[in-house]
């Protein structure tokens, strides 16, 4: 008796919904060959997700492996729908966003109209993680193109990209929904408000980027965010980054309004907190912990916005505001003394130098921006292993000191394994040596130094001394390979032997041009990744550009080996691999001398003998080249 009453109250709990089934995961594959009812293995997975929603049950997990989804739709909240999540479930890809993406579709020249399709619903409870969403728009009276939660905080939407979607009306990217780790870019309201989210949407750890709004947020209106970077999104009339709403520990810098409006350019009638803010256009609204500097970005215009080291972003947030778990990268959040600002925690642990060569009260050890260094060199005296200076923008041409044993002067000797990067790049930061009297190289590195984000010009290596040292690296040396330069420019350099701009170590994206040299007018005993080296002149035997060295993705152009017997323009007794060697000279070999060149292109050199590559092995590489007669002392001649 006691049995059938068991059976009868669990028959009345399922029916009146109060005992749920144990949660169940369903498989979704576009190339699975037999799709089978309730797609519940990979051998039988769904061929698209609403199917797998259709057959779920409340609190089931959906695994979506690699594809596009880009067929099928239903219609509702405005829209007809790519993926309908009519249940509270869990719809998650397999290998995320990269290589599983749902594609809505815009109607040709309106973008929205009746035949557009929203890329996802998802109803209040539902979950989404792990896809790119593309595409979507919606009617001419919807929301969200991207996204409708319909549900502000339940929910719950992870690891997602948002990009390219179009609303008539709110939420270019998303409407309403709890967002974490999420990127919107690229996204665009047409009739209304919040290019990249809107109406309570809450963002947590998001970079929100070049979205546009018609009217007001053009990132995000009458939002909630927290550790999230606004950067180049746009609204017509009022609040660039964001309109209404909270935000907390975010960075909101290089947004924009139409023009002249008074309301904020990167945020309007909002409550800021512990924020990076551009202040300008009329925001004024900083309340407690908000500061102006700039946020120093790694590289924004390649779209990285990671903070340098440097960075007054760092250890600047409220714990206590921030959103718990990872950061975008996957990395653990408040790596320091407090949160940083912004989606992404910075894993950088040693101390951060600072110099700024006009600094008015330089305390040792160099610890702030406050108390910064005016040259680098104390700094780096400053500094211990493993450390990072940063450098602000200026022109550095003061002072000189010789690496111990050495006899030539440094502007910046480097003799710790330290980092020393020009924070605004090459552009605006200068270390200068000097020649004459009293020859000055622009920079020693000891192995494990590293440089990056400076122009090295006007310096010299011209003393007598031992061949590898004293005469060698006008711009800069380097003790060996361990040395690593970056994003450096080297023009009007100068060594009597060997290495006109760097001898030695390893150069990466780095601009050589205009230096001189008896051998490797531009670089000797270097390996040079993704470098330009045009213009250089070697005045001895070998490599206009470079001597003894190993290029990967390069390009030599316009250098010249002018000695009367010299060989290799672009390059002598190096190998070189996917680089291009146009338009250089020499007596042998125009392009390359005594050199190794794989999957290259060797074009319009110039020589007396073997205009493209004299003494060289070449494999899949093109090589069109012309010879010339040498008359005296030309710079370049006619094919």
């Amino acid at each position: 008796m006691n049995i059938l009453k068991l059976f009868f109250w669990g028959i009345l709990l399922l029916a009146l919904g109060l005992v749920r089934s144990p949660a169940i995961t369903r498989f979704v594959d576009p190339g699975c060959a037999s799709p089978q009812l309730p797609y519940t293995s990979w051998a039988h997975a769904a061929n698209n997700i609403n199917d797998a929603v259709n057959a779920a049950n409340i609190s089931d997990t959906i695994l979506v492996t690699n594809g596009v989804y880009q067929t099928g739709g239903v219609s509702f909240s405005g829209a007809s729908n790519r993926v309908y999540v009519s249940k509270s479930v869990i719809v998650q890809s397999v290998n995320g966003p990269a290589v599983t993406i749902i594609k809505g579709y815009q109607v040709p020249a309106t973008t929205n109209g009746t035949s557009a399709v929203r890329c996802v619903y998802l109803t209040g409870g539902a979950s989404l993680s792990g896809f790119t969403l593309t595409g979507g728009a919606t009617t001419i009276t919807g929301n969200g193109g991207g996204i409708y939660a319909n549900g502000q905080s339940t929910v719950i939407v992870s690891n997602c990209v948002i990009t390219g979607n179009a609303a008539k009306f709110d939420g270019g990217g998303a409407y309403q929904g709890t967002f974490y780790n999420c990127i919107f870019a690229g996204n665009t309201t047409y009739g209304s408000l919040g290019g990249g989210a809107a109406i309570y949407a809450g963002l947590n750890n998001c970079l929100v980027i070049s979205n546009n709004a018609s009217t007001y947020g053009g990132g995000v209106y009458n939002g909630t965010a927290r550790n999230c970077t606004f950067v180049g999104n746009y609204a017509t009339l009022g609040g660039g980054a964001a309109y209404g709403g909270t935000l907390y520990n975010c960075i909101l810098y290089y947004n924009a309004i139409g023009a002249n409006l008074p309301s904020g350019t990167n945020g309007y009638n909002i409550g800021i907190y512990n924020c990076c803010v551009a202040v300008t256009n009329g925001l004024g609204l900083l309340n407690s912990g908000n500061f102006t500097n700039a946020p120093q970005f790694v590289n924004p215009t390649a779209g990285n916005f990671r903070l340098l080291p440097s960075s007054p972003c760092l250890n600047t947030g409220s714990n206590g505001s921030a959103p718990a778990g990872l950061d975008l990268d996957g990395n653990t959040r408040t790596f320091g003394s407090a949160v940083d600002l912004g989606p992404y925690e910075n894993q950088f642990a040693n101390t951060v130098r600072f110099v700024d060569v006009n600094s008015t009260n330089p305390v040792t050890p160099f610890t702030s921006w406050l108390t910064a260094a005016t040259n680098i060199q104390d700094a780096v005296d400053a500094a211990s292993p493993g450390d990072f200076i940063a450098v602000n923008s200026g022109t550095y041409k003061l002072g000189g000191r010789a690496a111990a044993g050495w006899i030539t002067l440094n502007r910046v000797t480097v003799d710790k394994p330290v980092t020393v990067q020009g924070v605004y790049g090459a552009a605006a930061t200068f270390i200068v040596g000097a020649h004459g009297a009293t020859t000055v190289r622009c920079a020693y590195l000891t192995n494990g130094a590293a440089l990056a984000g400076f122009t090295l010009t006007n310096g010299g290596a011209f003393l007598n001394g031992p061949v590898t040292r004293e005469v060698c690296g006008g711009g800069v040396y380097c003790e060996a390979s361990g040395v690593t330069v970056s994003n450096c420019v080297f023009g009007g350099n100068t060594a009597a032997w060997l290495g006109g701009a760097a001898f030695q170590g390893t150069l990466v994206n780095c601009v050589l041009t205009n230096n001189t040299a008896i051998n490797g007018g531009g670089a000797a005993s270097n390996t040079l990744i993704n470098c330009t080296i045009s213009q250089n002149q070697a005045t001895g035997n070998y490599g206009g550009g470079a001597f003894y060295g190993t290029l990967n993705n390069c390009l030599l152009a316009g250098n010249l080996m002018s000695g009367v017997s010299g060989g290799g323009g672009g390059a002598g007794y190096s190998t070189l691999s996917g680089c291009v060697v146009s338009n250089n000279a020499a007596v042998t070999g125009g392009g390359l001398y005594n050199s190794i060149a794989s999957s290259s292109l060797i074009a319009s050199n110039h020589a007396t003998s073997n205009g493209g590559a004299g003494t060289s092995n070449l494999f899949t590489t093109a090589c069109s080249s012309a010879t010339w007669l040498r008359k005296a002392a030309p710079r370049f001649a006619a094919d």
